[in-house]
């Protein structure tokens, strides 16, 4: 996010990072995966901080596919 928010977050820091995982219902199993990816990718500092340092919309999707291809 361009203007981060306050989600009231257990560290007190602001929002900067939303991820919204849309699946079908014959899908879920596919979620589950989605979120266990996210999770382990918010865990290393560095890949969080190279996400911050994109810029454009494709290039914040280029790397959010490449870590969930991981």
């Amino acid at each position: 996010m361009e203007n981060p928010i306050n989600w009231n977050s257990l560290d007190g820091k602001l929002t900067k990072n939303i991820f919204l995982i849309l699946t079908s219902r014959e899908e879920e199993e596919n979620q589950i995966k989605v979120v266990k990816k996210i999770t382990n990718f918010s865990k290393k500092c560095d890949e969080i901080k190279g996400l911050d340092e994109l810029s454009t919309e494709k290039n914040i999707e280029d790397y959010i596919t490449k870590i969930l291809s991981d």
